[in-house]
């Protein structure tokens, strides 16, 4: 009976995961992305309200103009990279892959695909790619700038693929002219090449003459010209690495200087060249100046003859230009940015007539409109700078995609003000002594009074209803706190330089704002200050470009510019939050680490230093903690240096990686981490303690070499620099250079990293031990020692647990009562490794306001779901045989090398979150509830309970009849009472 019992013990821990069908998307929210269009096709006919794109995030789908709902999505994988899409009568085709393309027909409709086909690999490194129809019913696909292929649209066969030449040639572009197939490219693939090209016999691929150089021409890479022509003439168009302009007749070979002062009487160079038409070749090109005018010309035998000025220099630049072509027609689409608040369409025709529109549009919030994807009917595709996607039809602004959120690189959770904040005229225990004394005790009492009324009806309404669902919000600046602060903001910056709040609750983006375009790239977003009574919290954005350090100070609630913007001259390569405060503000001081470990303060004042000098002693910067690095070093900090501004570095240790090595992860213990226990108690009401080291640092490195790699951890403690555990893991790696599998957290006293495993070449690990760092001891598969790592012979998921403990022995601790890095004492460290059955993509940790309730491992998978596992099924203290009593008693189960994946334990339910990378909480009052969001190309935000929501009442428990139950018992309580004490009245009066 004690295995049933243990069985059904470790299945309960899965039972708060079912829930009802009508619960799903209550207390979660979804919001699906697509990223920013590369490829734009409008719908025609029955279709004509479906937009059609192709995404920088590997995304087919098809958007519903009307409402801009996702009408049907397809996620490739994140090495599938798309090259090309073009729409055809028989569905939406694309091309896309690397070294093994793939061409896929797509039902317009529906989405679903029709047929496949892939294409000779090659190892060419090449990028060249492309694809053109004829007629509607073939294509002709150039793939890896070597391979021309014609396919048949009705059936997906192959008619026939060619390598007309070899490498290092490189093909950028396929054009169909004239019943020939022609190929343009560079002579080079990687330096400086002439301009080549290559006809092809259109029924049988043979080639109809030898390939043309072009022998004066440079072109610094293969893709950086455009074709122009009819007929029988070709030219090629394109600024050379020299920065001169030329057109090359690619019939005579001979190449013709571009020389703008034949156009225009202002004294500008020609800066760039590009095609009047993506779709179809004409010999119209448009060439820009370093002025910013944009002149129409046509191409011939001569060189280029002017038609006529499109844009004259001075105007207002111009964000975006589009042609639009029917036929031997066509118009010219420019937008530009008049103001902040709106910006001009204006359509040209080829006469000199133009038809002007302005649109209102957020360019504070967006960023300036960056492309133009558009048709003849008035509806337009805008992408503005922060990649996200505008809808115009009719020069009216249709709807807005915040496709930003797609590219997101940091978050972090604002706590929301609590109402009474907001309301009260100043904070008690923090007023003025001579406003005390001003204030009459009465009035006081009065005031003190009013807000515990305000607060009893809330407290009854909190006991009446449960937690609320989730609710819009309206008006960010009077954003308040639930009851059980469910309600947060996760402000989050993206790679396109913007900067988001998004309500936790209902999904909302409450505000955003561009930023990090001028002044660089967004390195981290800090909460300098939460709220206080009448102040909102403070956020600090900080932006780096390649010669300073950029500091803007928000309204948390709003995102308004509170203050201006603080300007460093260095570049910072970390940003540390200090938990000092500035006297005034409150403001927490930014330590900012520039490239040498200086550090500079924010803000540097004279109350900052004296503060930080307190705790210099005993800080330390730890540089080359980051991917991609070769080393890692820690520095002490001399004193204020007044005369440069910063306390510069003093070199305390260095851990160099041997050669081949680099940092693939990093994990570090967060900030605030709630811990419950210092001890873990054991069956036998032993205690294990754990190794709570503050300045405990993990990272895993990655080696590459050809075709194999090997995976290494490496725990330091980040103050002395000492090795604490090492171990190799032959065999592991990436399972692809685009998938991130590679992942680490740390937490408490424990370490959850995750890696490919290749299979036989992994068999064994080694594991450095602390002490001996050059000795190596290899393990064996189902080892019971400490350190025993379990790597099974076998290609998967591999996911390792390190536990850090104080000593192996029970009931002992280090000596002392405090802990310091230079004592020597290292931790006993045990660990397990288990294999995981679907490729994970990113990790997080549940956490809760106390550290009470057990921990989630949530997990982001390649297949689209998000899974939560219980810390209890990662325990390396596992045992390989059958438990015993103590054991039992402790809740461990058997050891098993494989995890199965429960349906319970899908958090996600039935729907699909694309591409998770990152995965953050935050605790809600609640002890048993936490914040979870997960995003990547999706965000999914919801409400985890690891250990069930034992302090709050389920949804159907009947608090009416409570309540009733309650008053009848009190009622009869009196009622009792009242005859009780007459009865013994009348007893004592006999």
């Amino acid at each position: 009976m004690q295995p049933l019992a243990l069985l059904l013990s470790f299945l309960s821990l899965n039972l708060c995961y079912a829930i009802y069908p009508d619960e799903i998307g209550v207390y979660d929210w979804l919001k699906p992305l697509v990223g920013t269009p590369i490829h734009v096709s409008f719908g025609d006919n029955h279709l004509q309200d479906l937009i059609h794109v192709a995404t920088s995030c590997n995304v087919v789908a098809a958007i519903d103009g009307a409402s801009s709902a996702i009408v049907w999505r397809r996620v490739l994988s994140p090495s599938d990279q798309i090259h090309s899409m073009k729409s055809s009568n028989y569905g939406i085709l694309t091309l896309s892959g690397a070294s093994r393309p793939y061409l896929r027909l797509w039902n317009a409709e529906s989405g679903y695909l029709i047929w496949e086909r892939t294409f000779d690999g090659s190892e060419t490194s090449c990028n060249g790619f492309d694809l053109t129809l004829v007629d509607g019913n073939a294509a002709y696909i150039l793939s890896n700038g070597v391979l021309a292929s014609k396919v048949d649209l009705t059936t997906g066969g192959i008619d026939w693929s060619v390598s007309p030449s070899q490498a290092p040639t490189c093909y950028s572009r396929l054009i169909y002219n004239d019943n020939a197939v022609t190929l343009a490219g560079s002579t080079s693939n990687i330096t400086t090449g002439s301009l080549t090209t290559v006809t092809l016999d259109v029924k049988e691929g043979g080639t109809k003459s030898k390939p043309l150089i072009v022998t004066d021409s440079q072109l610094a890479t293969p893709f950086n010209f455009v074709l122009a022509g009819q007929g029988d003439e070709l030219f090629a168009a394109y600024v050379d690495n020299t920065g001169k302009a030329w057109i090359s007749n690619l019939e005579s070979g001979r190449s013709v200087l571009l020389d703008s002062s034949a156009f225009s009487k202002d004294k500008s160079t020609i800066s760039g060249v590009t095609a009047v038409s993506s779709e179809t070749l004409r010999r119209e090109l448009l060439l820009h100046t370093t002025v910013g005018s944009i002149l129409l010309v046509e191409a011939n035998k001569r060189g280029v003859e002017l038609l006529r000025v499109l844009k004259s220099p001075g105007f207002p630049t111009t964000s975006a230009l589009q042609t639009v072509s029917s036929g031997d027609e066509f118009q010219f689409i420019l937008v530009d940015h008049k103001n902040l608040s709106s910006l001009t369409v204006e359509m040209t025709g080829e006469a000199k007539t133009s038809d002007k529109a302005t649109v209102s549009f957020d360019a504070n919030r967006y960023g300036t409109i960056s492309k133009v994807f558009a048709t003849h009917n008035s509806r337009m595709i805008a992408i503005s700078l922060d990649g996200s996607v505008h809808y115009i039809k009719d020069h009216k602004l249709a709807w807005t995609r915040e496709e930003a959120l797609a590219h997101i690189n940091h978050s972090e959770f604002l706590e929301l003000p609590v109402s009474s904040h907001l309301s009260e005229e100043l904070d008690e225990m923090d007023e003025p002594a001579s406003k005390s004394a001003a204030t009459n005790p009465f009035t006081r009492y009065a005031r003190r009074f009013s807000t515990h009324l305000r607060r009893l009806s809330g407290l009854v309404n909190q006991f009446v209803s449960p937690a609320a669902p989730k609710e819009s919000m309206t008006e960010p600046e009077k954003a308040t706190r639930d009851s059980y602060s469910f309600r947060k903001f996760l402000v989050v910056t993206t790679l396109t330089g913007k900067v988001a709040a998004v309500e936790t609750e209902a999904g909302d983006v409450v505000w955003a704002r561009m930023m990090g375009i001028g002044d660089g790239a967004i390195v981290a977003v800090e909460t300098l200050r939460t709220s206080l009574v009448k102040y909102p919290p403070v956020l600090a954005v900080v932006t780096v470009n390649d010669t300073s350090t950029t500091i803007h100070q928000l309204n948390g609630l709003t995102g308004e510019c509170i203050a201006e913007e603080s300007n460093l001259g260095t570049v910072t390569d970390r940003v540390i939050l200090l938990p000092i405060e500035t006297t005034s503000e409150r403001h927490h001081v930014l330590a900012l680490v520039d490239e040498d470990a200086n550090v500079r303060l924010h803000p540097t004042t004279d109350d900052t230093i004296n503060q930080f000098e307190r705790s210099r002693p005993t800080f330390v910067v730890v540089k080359g903690l980051q991917p991609g690095s070769k080393y890692v070093s820690g520095y002490a900090l001399s004193s204020f240096n007044r005369s440069k501004g910063c306390f510069e570095p003093i070199q305390m240790w260095e851990l160099v990686l041997p050669e081949g090595e680099i940092i693939h992860a990093v994990g570090e213990k967060e900030r605030h981490d709630n811990i419950a226990s210092i001890g873990r108690v054991l069956g036998n009401r032993a205690v294990l303690y754990k190794y709570l080291n503050p300045n405990e640092l993990s990272f895993v490195t990655l080696k590459s070499t050809g075709s194999s790699s090997t995976v290494s951890i490496y725990v330091l403690d980040g103050v002395a620099g000492t090795l604490l555990h090492h171990a190799v893991h032959y065999g592991g790696g990436v399972i692809d250079s685009a998938v991130p599998t590679i992942r680490i957290i740390q937490r408490e006293n424990w370490i959850v990293y995750t890696y490919w495993n290749h299979g036989p070449d992994a068999v064994d690990s080694d594991v450095v031990e602390a002490a001996e760092t050059a000795a190596k001891q290899a393990k064996s598969k189902y080892s019971k020692k400490k350190n025993a790592v379990n790597i099974p012979d076998v290609k998967s998921m591999e996911v390792v647990v390190l536990e850090l403990f104080e000593s192996s022995t029970q009931d002992q601790r280090f000596d002392g009562d405090t802990f310091s890095s230079f004592d020597g004492l290292r931790p006993d460290i045990l660990s397990q490794a288990y294999q995981y059955p679907a490729v994970i993509t990113g990790m997080g940790v549940t956490k809760t306001r106390a550290g009470i309730s057990t921990r989630e491992i949530i997990i982001g998978t390649l297949s689209n779901q998000v899974y939560a596992l219980n810390k209890q099924i990662l325990d390396p203290r596992r045992p390989v045989t059958p438990p015993t009593a103590d054991d039992k008693e402790e809740g461990l189960l058997q050891y098993a090398g494989y995890i199965n994946q429960n349906p319970r334990e899908v958090v996600s339910y039935h729907r699909e979150i694309a591409g998770v990378k990152h995965v953050v909480s935050a605790p809600s009052i609640l002890e048993s509830t936490s914040i979870v969001v997960a995003y990547g190309l999706d965000i999914f935000c919801l409400r985890q309970a690891p250990s069930k929501t034992f302090d709050l009442l389920s949804e159907d428990f009947n608090r009416v009849n409570l309540i009733v139950t309650m008053i009848g018992l009190a009622v009869a309580i009196y009622v009792v009472r009242y005859f009780n004490q007459s009865k013994s009245l009348s007893i004592a009066w006999k």
